[in-house]
């Protein structure tokens, strides 16, 4: 998917999602979604966490009824920068005003695949000290470019450069939406979620 430094629209976001993940990850949404409106909260979490764990990888099923990250199995505290935007997620989730604070889910979903690749990039003193100070998008043009298959590239890229940058920093209305409105509505920010998880996981591969 090119990227050209303009917020995404939703028909993107979920084209993206419908080309990754295929059709179950669209229905899983909307049931999370109908579930959530109707304070059917814990219900509602639980079927993300069934698709979620088809993904493969850490993810909201991971730490479903936990508090900590103690206990899993191939996580140290080491780690908390990759795996706390998840327990963020998680949290915001399992609330009653989940909608309301659906930026903060998008920005925690890019969140998670900015640490994953900053982990990558850095080997030694000098990797930690230069790249683990990069931005996402100033990481994947310096050192990823070429090392990636280019459509895992290009998705990393639009995802850093129409809809993090944005998440992160753009605080007026988002283009065809009323001023009142979120910038990302919740089903929206779950499927960023959901493809963030796809990412990481073709990453770690």
């Amino acid at each position: 998917m090119k990227s050209d430094k303009r917020p995404t629209t939703r028909q993107e976001v979920f084209n993206c999602l419908s080309r990754l993940l295929g059709s179950n990850a669209y229905e899983s949404i909307m049931n999370f979604v109908n579930l959530h409106e109707n304070a059917q909260v814990d219900q509602a979490v639980g079927e993300l966490c069934k698709f979620d764990a088809t993904i493969g990888g850490f993810g909201l099923h991971t730490i479903a009824g936990r508090n900590s990250l103690t206990g899993i199995p191939g996580v140290t505290v080491d780690d908390r920068d990759i795996y706390r935007p998840v327990q963020y997620i998680l949290a915001v989730l399992n609330g009653s005003n989940a909608a309301f604070q659906s930026r903060n889910v998008v920005e925690m979903a890019c969140a998670h695949v900015e640490a994953v690749l900053k982990r990558i990039a850095t080997s030694g003193f000098l990797g930690e000290l230069v790249n683990g100070r990069k931005p996402m998008g100033a990481l994947l043009r310096a050192k990823f470019e070429k090392k990636l298959p280019p459509a895992l590239y290009q998705d990393l890229l639009w995802l850093n450069d129409s809809i993090y940058i944005f998440a992160k920093h753009e605080y007026g209305s988002r283009p065809g939406k009323r001023a009142e409105e979120s910038y990302f509505d919740l089903d929206e920010a779950v499927a960023i979620y959901f493809i963030a998880r796809y990412l990481v996981v073709q990453l770690s591969q």
